[in-house]
């Protein structure tokens, strides 16, 4: 039997490799009240309409945080393969921080809520499923919540102690924190969904492949 890698108080389960939408929870949508997002099902369109939507931003912060690395190696007087450890090194932590970018994800829903943590066959991704319904207000803070905790402020902090930090604990730190950046594109996506889709006071849940929404008045005995 499977145990929870999270302690079963925050309700956190990871379930290991996803097969198929039957491993997910589902119910039965009422057209005329529920609507799902017009969205892809495909990983690979959703990672390239997330990254059209977060180009801007992408090229403003690899920009700086690119410029800032090259700038403190030369100044090392560091050798390539120096640089190449630097990188295997990010590269290992940044497999870890797919997973805490996951269970940031699930620590901003509900506590009560039941959330599960998947990864494709391919391990390629993760994700969470958790079917309770939230605020679109909320939607929008669990979605870029580990996108600014792991990559965004790391950076900034980053450039504020690039003087501080050896060579080799900058390179590693903000290539980690670029790669989390990369890892909140398809969450951009779903953001711009919501944006662009959900209407004011609306709520938002998961259901099978499919994030849905509805006005919160039809709601009843929801707050």
């Amino acid at each position: 039997m499977r145990r929870s890698i999270i302690n079963h108080k925050l309700n956190i389960e990871y379930k290991g490799i996803y097969k198929n939408e039957n491993q997910l929870k589902q119910r039965e949508i009422d057209a005329e009240r529920e609507h799902p997002f017009r969205e892809t099902d495909r990983i690979g369109v959703m990672f390239i309409r997330g990254f059209i939507i977060s180009l801007p931003f992408l090229v403003c912060i690899f920009s700086f945080s690119i410029a800032a690395m090259v700038r403190k190696f030369n100044i090392s007087g560091r050798n390539i393969l120096y640089l190449a450890l630097s990188l295997l090194a990010a590269s290992c932590i940044s497999v870890l921080l797919s997973f805490i970018h996951e269970f940031i994800h699930a620590l901003f829903f509900p506590k009560q809520a039941r959330k599960e943590i998947y990864r494709t066959k391919d391990m390629t991704a993760l994700f969470v499923y958790c079917t309770a319904e939230i605020s679109k207000t909320r939607f929008i803070i669990i979605s870029l919540a580990p996108e600014i905790l792991l990559g965004v402020v790391p950076v900034l902090i980053g450039l504020l102690l690039n003087r501080y930090l050896s060579c080799f604990i900058f390179l590693v730190w903000m290539t980690c924190a670029l790669s989390a950046i990369l890892m909140g594109i398809g969450d951009n996506y779903n953001v711009c969904n919501a944006v662009k889709q959900v209407p004011a006071g609306s709520v938002i849940f998961n259901n099978g492949i499919h994030t849905c929404w509805r006005e919160k008045q039809t709601v009843k005995g929801k707050h």
